[in-house]
């Protein structure tokens, strides 16, 4: 009974009015359609692809970069020699910070010490300088003294040439000698000789004496002067012994000298030596801290520095030298090592200019050139080839201008939507193996 009045009850009029009636057509279509569109969806998400992009700063510059030079002390500028655009060659003097040193003195000094090369390769006296004692150096003097003085007295050293000319003496004492003992050898051959007729008359009168024949006196006397002719040859043998002996003590001394002077020379030249660097080295850091010299060919540009007596301050630059032959336009950016995996050479590079803003002027194009295979500071350095005009893509060309700064985007591979979907359920699927 209860069933027959529910049934009633669903199928009244009242009911049917609330409900409506839902064709069937449409409950199918709307499936299928719904249908229809995840399987559009998943085939778009597979289908379509973009890349990824890394941002990092950027700088434009030029293969052949602009040299700074920087302030290394602080003081008035005491002499400025160049004007702003100016055209500078290598190793021009632009300026000269205040200091206690006559600069036109130190810079003749280096000069002379530069022309000393040779010197210290030959120890030549053809080579050698004139170095006034007089010259004004600031806090260069103490080591210029030490150099004049080990110079002076090396060439001193060199000028008297004592050991030789004491060689030279000795030399003529051995010919001398040698000269001696020949002569005491001739002799001593003459002096045998009437030995030997001296010896042959003691025998003589040995045996007549021992006859009775002659007298003990005769006897006597043939017996002294046998003797004494003895002594006499023994005596030249003595000569002959101790003029060699001596000859030898004069070779010696030769020797003696020679090693001396060898030992003396090389001392002089190690401490000579080691004064001259010493000094290069004192003139070399006051150049570095007084000094601003132009490190290549180019044009100068004032940058703290625009007149004489002007003061500057430590790391503040004074001049940029704008090379003449600047080379291919190319930018320096600094990749982070994360995502740097992705970055290969070639890939294309959008630049936007800090000076130009990229929704009125649009972005220059550039293409990954190099990057470093060690990175630095967490940071991988990156080269990027630009083109020689910079021509955004709104068709404007930009002026190109050193140190021009801006933002990269690297556009890395191209990863569907659907990759990047699953990417991270793969990793959590992965990790909960």
């Amino acid at each position: 009974m209860q069933q027959e009045i529910n049934k009633i009850e669903i199928r009244s009029e009242e009911v049917q009015e609330i409900l409506g009636y839902i064709p069937h057509w449409i409950v199918k279509s709307g499936i299928g359609l719904i249908f229809a569109l995840i399987i559009l969806l998943l085939f778009g998400s597979w289908y379509f692809k973009y890349p990824d992009i890394i941002s990092s700063p950027i700088s434009i510059t030029t293969e052949n970069p602009p040299a700074s030079l920087i302030a290394r002390t602080s003081g008035k500028i005491s002499m400025l020699f160049v004007i702003d655009k100016q055209l500078v060659k290598k190793g021009e003097i632009l300026a000269i910070v205040e200091n206690t040193a006559n600069y036109v003195q130190v810079l003749e000094l280096r000069h002379k010490l530069d022309s000393l090369q040779s010197f210290f390769i030959l120890y030549d006296s053809v080579f050698k300088q004139n170095f006034n004692p007089t010259y004004q150096l600031g806090n260069i003097q103490t080591s210029y003294s030490s150099f004049l003085k080990l110079y002076y007295e090396y060439s001193n050293f060199i000028d008297l040439d004592y050991h030789h000319l004491k060689i030279e003496a000795i030399n003529k004492q051995l010919q001398q000698t040698q000269n001696q003992i020949n002569g005491i050898r001739k002799q001593s051959v003459l002096l045998k000789e009437e030995l030997d007729l001296a010896s042959k008359q003691f025998s003589r009168d040995s045996g007549l004496y021992a006859k009775g024949v002659i007298p003990t006196s005769e006897f006597e006397k043939a017996q002294r002067d046998y003797i004494q002719k003895k002594y006499a040859w023994e005596s030249s043998r003595t000569s002959v012994t101790n003029s060699e002996i001596q000859l030898l003590q004069l070779d010696q001394s030769v020797l003696d000298l020679k090693l001396q002077k060898q030992d003396q020379q090389n001392q002089l030249r190690l401490q000579l030596k080691s004064a001259y660097d010493i000094l290069k080295s004192d003139i070399d850091s006051w150049a570095l801290n007084y000094l601003f010299q132009s490190p290549i060919n180019g044009k100068v540009s004032f940058s703290k520095i625009w007149s004489q007596n002007q003061n500057i301050s430590v790391g503040e630059t004074a001049f940029t030298i704008v090379p003449e032959t600047q080379g291919q336009i190319i930018g320096k950016l600094q990749l982070p090592l994360a995502g740097s995996g992705k970055v290969k050479t070639r890939q294309l590079v959008n630049i936007k200019f800090n000076s130009f803003p990229s929704m009125e002027y649009g972005t220059v194009q550039g293409k990954i050139k190099s990057i470093a295979m060690v990175p630095e500071l967490e940071f991988y350095q990156v080269t990027v080839d630009i083109p020689q005009e910079l021509i955004t893509n709104y068709g404007k060309k930009l002026p190109f201008s050193q140190q021009m700064n801006g933002n990269s985007d690297i556009i890395t591979e191209n990863i569907s939507v659907l990759e990047r979907l699953f990417n991270p359920l793969r990793a959590v699927f992965k990790k909960y193996q």
